[in-house]
């Protein structure tokens, strides 16, 4: 029998703490207390805040965290990777080879424990009394994984899951779906970890932006059926500054604005998209963008 990736002799004892992992064979048990489930704490703490577009930050107590608190770059992609996988296990060895592929399996497993040690100590130190003796970091002998309990929010997670589901039927929830859309591609403030080059990474980074491209595609068509042209605005403007190339997202904010009064800013917004696409790629503007040229005009 294992806890946490410690073998336990038989005969012997040891206390169980809230989000201990337990195996025992091929099977792994989750021991839980749910008075002890840290969703909402005394001191106002909600668990963690994690945000990955356009650079890593960590949010704990509403407080965010110092970048200078990671003591290695491993350390760090190690979180960033757990955080990323945070919804179910994630394997030790694929940790192993990412990290330190250059190194031995005794180096690699050394710098591991190192690296593990440091980061359970270093969250341990950043949370609220209340949370203090929660298990972070939930270890089996194999694989690990952040202690689901503790996540509030992350950005990454919350644009796979809107990603990976349609618009229901009913309009309580059509409503629901198209603000928690709405919200995730807002949250897109850049790439997914820039600054990370880990085949994992980059491999998320492509994988998530063109969820965020599809994404807001869906809800503009959406917005323009239900003729929200604000909302249509702010997500298609939000679009353009992560992508000025994107013509489909510059087509919804000129029809926007064009229906709020402000077909000269629509006018704008052509003339110089048009501009940007010719230097930078060579292209002109779609039929669909020349047509909706012609008719903003003809409401002057």
């Amino acid at each position: 029998m294992f806890v946490h990736g410690e073998r336990v002799e038989p005969g012997t004892s040891r206390p169980l703490q809230h989000g201990d992992l337990l195996e025992v064979g091929t099977l792994v048990f989750r021991f839980h207390r749910p008075e002890q489930t840290p969703s909402s704490t005394e001191d106002g703490a909600t668990s963690l805040e994690v945000r990955s577009f356009g650079g890593l930050s960590v949010r704990i107590a509403d407080r965010t965290l110092s970048d200078k608190i990671w003591k290695t770059q491993n350390v760090k992609w190690m979180f960033a990777h757990l955080a990323y996988t945070w919804d179910k296990p994630l394997g030790v060895e694929i940790l192993l080879e990412e990290l330190w592929p250059d190194a031995d399996l005794k180096g690699a497993r050394n710098n591991f424990n190192y690296s593990l040690s440091t980061l359970r100590k270093m969250l341990r130190e950043e949370m609220p009394p209340s949370l203090q003796a929660t298990e972070i970091v939930l270890r089996t002998s194999s694989t690990m994984q952040l202690n689901p309990d503790l996540l509030d929010h992350h950005d990454a997670i919350a644009l796979r899951r809107i990603s990976a589901t349609r618009p229901p039927c009913d309009a309580q929830s059509e409503s629901e779906w198209d603000r928690a859309a709405e919200a995730a591609i807002l949250s897109y403030a850049g790439p997914f970890l820039p600054e990370c080059y880990l085949d994992w990474a980059e491999a998320a980074r492509q994988t998530l932006e063109i969820a965020v491209m599809d994404l807001a595609r869906i809800l503009l068509e959406r917005l323009d059926e239900r003729h929200a042209w604000d909302q249509a605005v702010t997500v298609g403007s939000h679009v353009l500054g992560l992508d000025r190339c994107a013509q489909w997202a510059c087509l919804h904010v000129m029809r926007a604005l064009s229906h709020t009064g402000r077909a000269l800013e629509a006018l704008r917004l052509f003339d110089a998209s048009r501009a940007h696409w010719m230097q930078t790629v060579g292209v002109e503007p779609e039929m669909a963008l020349l047509r909706e040229q012609q008719r903003i005009l003809t409401l002057l």
